[in-house]
């Protein structure tokens, strides 16, 4: 009897120093493993819009630069005017009438240079006959891609995922004084459109 209670006092003495038993033991793995799943899962949406605002930021800028080249483009020449592609009523003569764009007359030698073209020949781009310095659509590309005709071998790229491009004058009684440069562009997470207008020069 004297051991019995010996042994009793013992148990009764390591319950009261403290212990988990081995069902606390796996409650309390299940409800860390569950912690961890839901934090996991949080941390992967943070990331997944972290990516998503990253990309979209990303398509806003190159597009906003694509279209601040032009509009410098456009800006930088004397005596700038749109010509219609060959068909349409072509508004004033030019050396290629069958590249629709943005093209400045030179004052003095009375030259027509294309700044903008949005349906170049694109068997002659890498050719001395295209001339460098000019702003093009390559549509052999899908997407698309806007580029700057760096020479007679190398052209720069302004921007990429180009889903549609196209410019187009705004008439009134005097002639063509605007254009309107629409692009939209887009990635594997969003789109981007952005209109804007750049005043045009024709004087006499």
């Amino acid at each position: 009897m004297r051991q019995l209670a010996i042994r009793r006092n013992v148990v009764d003495e390591a319950q009261k120093i403290g212990g988990f038993t081995f069902l606390e033991v796996i409650i309390a793995m299940m409800l860390f493993g569950f912690l961890m799943l839901y934090v996991s899962q949080l941390m992967n949406s943070q990331l997944r819009l972290y990516n998503t605002a990253t990309q979209k930021n990303s398509l806003e800028q190159k597009v906003r630069a694509a279209t601040a080249k032009i509009v410098d483009q456009v800006r930088y020449f004397p005596k700038t005017y749109y010509s219609y592609k060959q068909g349409q009523k072509p508004s004033l003569p030019t050396t290629t009438p069958s590249d629709a764009g943005v093209y400045s007359k030179d004052p003095i030698t009375l030259v027509n240079s294309c700044l903008v073209d949005t349906d170049p020949n694109l068997s002659l781009i890498n050719s001395t006959s295209y001339p460098k310095g000019i702003i093009y659509v390559d549509k052999s590309k899908n997407p698309w891609e806007l580029r700057y005709k760096l020479n007679n071998e190398q052209s720069v790229l302004l921007a990429d995922g180009i889903q549609s491009f196209s410019i187009s004058p705004v008439t009134n009684s005097s002639g063509n004084d605007l254009i309107k440069i629409d692009i939209t562009a887009s990635n594997s997470k969003s789109d981007y459109r952005l209109v804007t207008w750049v005043g045009l020069y024709y004087g006499q």
